[in-house]
């Protein structure tokens, strides 16, 4: 993550490190606290095996919201279920 801190509706960046033959077809973010619809995050290579999202995350009344990245069925990264797990707080 670019930032060490989410805050709810404020944009960041999600950096990804994956082997160089890895393909990230799709990919969103989904609440775990609390269902919040899928948000979709566009990955692009910067560099060989390392890929970049631009990403922002609904607000919601809870204090404390987890949050996880899944994914597209099609990629090899799916397989083992969400790349990261994280949570920010109101």
């Amino acid at each position: 993550m670019s930032t060490a801190q989410l805050k709810a509706e404020e944009p960041f960046e999600i950096f990804i490190e994956a082997p160089h033959d890895i393909q990230i077809q799709g990919a969103h973010i989904e609440g775990v606290s609390m269902y919040m619809g899928k948000i979709p995050i566009f990955f692009r290579e910067v560099k060989t095996g390392r890929w970049k999202a631009d990403a922002m995350l609904g607000s919601c009344n809870l204090t404390e919201m987890k949050w996880r990245i899944v994914f597209a069925e099609n990629s090899k990264l799916s397989s083992s279920g969400p790349a990261y797990l994280f949570s920010y707080r109101q």
